[in-house]
Order: C-alpha cells, then structure tokens, then sequence
C-alpha cells in the first residue's frame, strides 16, 4: 500500500498562495506515486513530472519575489537551491525517459518525497516569519 503525502496545517507557511502552491506540488507527487504504483508506463511519468516541474518553477518565482521583498536574510542561499533542484529535476527527468532500470521511477519518487519534505518542513519554514510579517505590514 502506498503512502501518500497529506496537507496538514503543519506545513503551512502562513502566506495562502504558497500553501496552495505547495498543496498543487503533493497532489501531483501523489499522482506520480499512484503512477508508479500502477505501472502507468514512461510516458504517464513523463506528463505528471513535466507538471510538477512547471509548478515548481511557478512557486520559486512567487516566493522568491516574496523573500526578497520581506528582506529575508538567506534569500541568496534559498534561492541557489532552487536553481540547483531546478537543474536536479531537468538531469532526472532526462534519466526518467532514457532509463530501462526498473528501479528509476521509484527513485525519482523517493526524491521527490524527500526533496518536498525538506523544502516545506525546513527550508520554507525559515522564511516564515519575516515573509508573513511583510505582508501583515502591508
């Protein structure tokens, strides 16, 4: 049985277009992992991760825009995470297409979990305060 990743109001950051950013980011990772779980082929993979990509890119912008307007002081360092998972996720979905391991789409299900774990519970949860106090100021 698979599991699934669940919203909880643990994850929130407290800025409603980025927790709906993030709810769209496991909706689709739940997709991919009933994928995988059924076997869906390639090209299914390919769809769903193309998808997770674009709204990942998405989210970067807006809360990149949003650190750097709150003046959040490790903007730079979040920010070149975002470019080397960016980079991550191109090398991937490259290996995801080309790849006759068996195994590959439960890494790159593997990743992903533990990657939007990370990005949510730690790394976004750091620009928390400072963004949501720039905003209530507004």
């Amino acid at each position: 049985m698979t599991n699934y990743i669940k919203w909880t109001d643990d994850l929130s950051v407290g800025v409603e277009a980025l927790d709906d950013d993030h709810k769209t980011l496991i909706s689709i990772l739940n997709s991919y992992i009933e994928a995988v779980e059924d076997d869906e082929g390639v090209l299914v993979y390919d769809s769903i991760f193309t998808s997770f990509m674009d709204v990942a890119k998405a989210h970067f912008q807006r809360e990149e825009e949003l650190m750097e307007a709150s003046g959040f002081e490790d903007y730079e360092l979040h920010k070149e995470g975002h470019v080397s998972l960016a980079t991550q996720l191109q090398e991937m979905r490259s290996k995801l297409m080309t790849s006759t391991e068996d195994s590959m789409q439960e890494d790159v299900r593997d990743f992903l979990v533990n990657w939007l774990e990370i990005h949510i519970m730690v790394k976004d949860q750091a620009y928390r305060e400072t963004v949501t106090a720039y905003l209530d100021s507004k």
